[in-house]
């Protein structure tokens, strides 16, 4: 496979489920408790940005596989973070993908010969059987 192809079939490996779990008092960005926002790479329409710059690190380090046990929290992909201001509280959880198909079933990494380059990513068995040697 050669570098655009791959980038012809490529999707984000990572998306986030964000839910708001809790609203102390009234919020400026007028969240309310149940809301849920689901996105991948951009920032999600309509949530407040003030959060989600605060979030930012959470997200980046579920982006690269961040085990979230190691800060409390009793799943892996899962962490609770409250906003700056205190007000809300947002539940993130990290759901892993196949780049190249989207499929979220028994992804395990393996090596990718992408012209001269190697990739080691994460890919269902169907890709795996395609794309590697």
């Amino acid at each position: 496979m050669e570098h655009e192809e791959l980038l012809k079939i490529w999707k984000e490996s990572v998306t986030f489920e964000v839910e708001i779990i809790e609203v102390e008092s009234a919020c400026r960005a007028a969240h309310k408790k149940g809301e849920k926002f689901v996105f991948s790479w951009n920032t999600p329409e309509g949530m407040c940005g003030e959060a989600f710059v605060g979030m930012y690190p959470v997200l980046f380090s579920l982006r690269i596989g961040g085990d979230m046990t190691l800060l409390g929290s009793e799943e892996k992909n899962t962490r609770v973070y409250t906003c700056p201001s205190r007000v809300v509280k947002f539940k993130i959880t990290a759901v892993e993908h196949c780049p190249l198909c989207g499929k979220t079933d028994n992804l395990s990494e393996c090596d990718v010969p992408v012209g001269d380059t190697t990739y080691t990513l994460k890919l269902c068995p169907e890709c795996r059987a395609t794309y590697t040697k």
